[in-house]
């Protein structure tokens, strides 16, 4: 069962959505799903430009997601972010099992997801609480400076320096997180908000994990 979107997926330009109906379509026409998606996120599309031309279509788009809401930043967070992205992007084009079972379990949709119509930014946010609450919320589906705030503050704890999260992928040649670094950024309680998300969400602190510190 996929998840219920309206026809706003939370951006201005559709860069969601659109990229999902283009992406449908083409694999409808025949064009293989390895071209399209890839074995794995190309993380270092992030920050190479010649890994970015030779990326597949998928890995392409979460780096244009990822640089528009993070910047074009080199940190391990915005790799996780990535690796998101890709993830549920992957399953919402493959609905098989097995892209279902390799997402994290908490990035998985909730029930509020799958019944309730809500955009589509949405159901690529890391805490299922927090989805279930804005699902149910529509006046939060407006605006939505929440989303911004987070998307600002959103930090992982990795403490070694960035490249030690990256490894080459055997199989592709293409740059991927190690295997040490998706288990760090598959772990939720290595992610947190800045304080100041407090101030969009009644009760923050019990649907996300927010920081001491900005």
């Amino acid at each position: 069962m996929m998840v219920l979107n309206t026809d706003f997926d939370g951006t201005a330009d559709g860069a969601l959505s659109g990229f999902l109906r283009q992406a449908k379509e083409q694999l409808s026409q025949g064009v293989h799903r390895i071209q399209l998606v890839g074995e794995h996120a190309y993380v270092g599309a992030l920050f190479d430009e010649a890994e970015f031309q030779r990326a597949p279509a998928l890995s392409k788009w979460a780096v244009r997601v990822v640089h528009s809401i993070r910047g074009a930043n080199y940190s391990t967070a915005v790799f996780g972010t990535m690796y998101f992205f890709w993830w549920v992007m992957r399953w919402m084009l493959d609905p098989s099992e097995e892209h279902f079972d390799e997402m994290p379990e908490w990035l998985r949709p909730v029930p509020n997801q799958l019944f309730m119509p809500h955009p589509m930014i949405l159901d690529f946010f890391l805490w299922p609480a927090l989805r279930e609450y804005v699902v149910q919320h529509p006046s939060l589906h407006v605006g939505m400076n929440w989303l911004l705030d987070a998307a600002g503050t959103m930090n992982c704890g990795w403490s070694s320096p960035p490249e030690e999260a990256l490894c080459k992928n055997a199989g592709t040649g293409g740059t991927d997180l190690s295997r040490d670094a998706k288990g760090y950024i598959s772990n939720l309680q290595n992610w947190s908000l800045g304080p100041s998300f407090r101030k969009y969400i009644p009760n923050a602190d019990a649907l996300v994990s927010i920081r001491a510190e900005p």
